[in-house]
């Protein structure tokens, strides 16, 4: 298993003041969200998006949600998709097109960030404050929507899948049911005390309780801090986490695989060819990865 402990990239961050080694190789002056503007794909009829606010750790913050048009019966999973550096929601929302997949019903919710439109995944503070947010807005949403509060997601592009693997280390299993990480890194952030949030195990995981996780990396990808090799990290870290096998099978989606023996699921899709962008299939994998845990 390789070891992959960065926290000289959160200095890195730090020193820059602008561009994050640490999660993706974009900047707030180039929308890193994995397309180019708010018109790449039509989202389906059948589902309905709104803007909403809501006021978490005293700041009032602003996300898209998406809901079906007609709602089925029972409870409906919740989906959280976290655009990348200078992204923002709406743009997430267009260029993942998750919500044509989702023919079963599901809640997407596509969170902005304000000032630089980055995700502060670089400091202990920031992702304690999306941490806040997305049990905030789990809390809202059950209120108005019957959700499956056992069948909570989160997935991000670049700097979106660092803070969605610092979610899913933070929040755990048991209240994010699975991950979609797509080109995000991992490492550990220091807290008011210069401790790290997470430590890193002998076996090379690391000692928070991760959800299951599809990851999605370009092979060809060289961003600065999530490059293939990060990712193949990445990967392991979770594999000695989860205790995998080394043996894989063939998963339901081309290019994908899956690890045997894991405590939860592993799924590893490496794409050939591809660089620092959104995978064309991103969306059909990752649905059919969220709707396959239940």
């Amino acid at each position: 298993m390789t070891l992959i402990n960065t926290p000289s990239r959160t200095l890195a961050f730090l020193l820059s003041l602008g561009l994050v080694a640490a999660g993706c190789g974009g900047s707030s002056a180039t929308p890193d969200d994995g397309g180019s503007d708010d018109s790449a794909n039509e989202n389906p009829s059948e589902y309905v998006a709104e803007n909403r606010t809501i006021v978490s750790s005293t700041v009032e913050r602003s996300y898209v949600l998406s809901v079906p048009e007609t709602l089925p019966a029972g409870a409906l999973p919740l989906v959280f998709v976290l655009h990348g550096d200078g992204g923002n929601g709406t743009n997430m929302r267009n260029n993942l097109d998750l919500e044509s997949e989702a023919d079963t019903g599901a809640v997407f919710v596509y969170p902005n960030v304000s000032g630089s439109n980055t995700f502060e995944y670089y400091s202990y503070d920031g992702r304690t404050r999306e941490a806040q947010f997305v049990e905030d807005v789990i809390a809202a949403l059950d209120a108005d929507y019957d959700i499956d509060t056992t069948r909570v997601f989160i997935t991000g592009f670049s700097g979106g899948a660092t803070m969605a693997n610092a979610l899913g280390c933070r929040l755990g299993p048991d209240v994010i049911r699975g991950l979609g990480i797509h080109s995000g890194s991992l490492y550990a952030t220091m807290d008011e005390n210069g401790d790290p949030e997470f430590t890193y195990t002998g076996s090379g995981g690391v000692s928070c309780p991760l959800p299951a996780t599809m990851f999605i990396w370009g092979e060809n990808d060289n961003a600065s801090g999530v490059t293939f090799a990060t990712g193949v990290g990445v990967r392991d870290n979770y594999l000695a986490t989860q205790t995998c096998e080394a043996t894989t099978t063939a998963a339901p989606v081309a290019s994908c695989n899956t690890y045997g023996g894991c405590d939860r699921a592993v799924v590893w899709c490496p794409i050939d060819g591809m660089g620092h962008s959104l995978w064309s299939g991103a969306a059909g994998a990752l649905w059919a990865f969220f709707d396959g845990l239940r």
